[in-house]
């Protein structure tokens, strides 16, 4: 369970939940240093507020997600992939969406607490 506390880094920064923060994370071999926002320690680990990586089909011109099955019409339709009618179905299918990075927020866990303030 999270805990909205004020957290002390290595460095002595007092971050308070809300804070704007700069967020390093790492993992196999790759770093990452984001913008974020505090929100409280989950055990003895800091989380945060960073933009999500992530993409995903919205209906065109909008920011509401495609259906979940929204293409299960074309894998479902028996068609030979890569066959002319089967790219016809999929040009169809995916006609009404476009897709692009979701912007979303997510909340990470950062296990080395690697969290400095902004400004």
């Amino acid at each position: 369970m999270r805990q909205e506390i004020p957290f002390t880094n290595e460095i002595g920064q007092v971050i308070q939940p809300g804070d704007e923060v700069v967020v390093v994370t790492h993992c196999t071999g790759s770093t990452k240093v984001r913008k974020g926002i505090y929100v409280g320690l989950y055990g003895k680990s800091v989380q945060a507020k960073v933009p999500s990586d992530s993409y995903a089909y919205f209906v065109k011109g909008s920011n509401e997600r495609a259906p979940a099955n929204f293409s299960n019409r074309l894998w479902n339709c028996g068609l030979k992939y890569n066959t002319p009618e089967f790219e016809q179905l999929r040009e169809e299918v995916y006609a009404p969406y476009e897709y692009r990075k979701s912007n979303e927020l997510r909340i990470t866990t950062l296990q080395q607490n690697r969290i400095y303030k902004l400004g």
